[in-house]
C-alpha cells in the first residue's frame, strides 16, 4: 500500500515556488521556518527583518519592466551602501 496522503501545508512546494506566495509572506516565512526546522535549525524571527528582494506575482508585468525595475533598486542599495560605508563620497 502507497500513502498518498499529503499535508495541506508544503513547505518544499511554497519555497520552491516564492512567486506564487508573492501575496502571502506569512506562508513563506512558515515555509522557511519549517525547513530549518527539518534540518534541525532555528530561526530568529526577530532578526530575520524584511525579505531584502521583491517577490513578485507570476505574471506581474513583463521581463523589461522587471529587469528595469531589479537595476533601480540594485543601484539605489548600491549608493546607499557606498554612503555608509565611504562616508563623505559623492555619487
Amino acid at each position: 500500500m502507497t500513502d498518498t496522503w499529503k499535508p495541506a501545508f508544503d513547505a518544499h512546494r511554497i519555497a520552491a515556488q516564492p512567486e506564487a506566495y508573492a501575496d502571502h509572506p506569512e506562508l513563506y516565512r512558515a515555509a522557511w521556518v519549517s525547513l530549518k526546522a527539518e534540518r534541525g535549525q532555528s530561526v530568529d524571527l526577530q532578526r530575520m527583518g524584511p525579505a531584502l528582494h521583491r517577490i513578485q506575482p507570476e505574471g506581474h508585468g513583463n521581463v523589461v519592466d522587471t529587469v528595469a525595475a531589479i537595476r533601480q533598486r540594485a543601484a539605489g542599495k548600491a549608493a546607499a551602501y557606498i554612503a555608509t560605508t565611504y562616508p563623505g563620497t559623492k555619487r
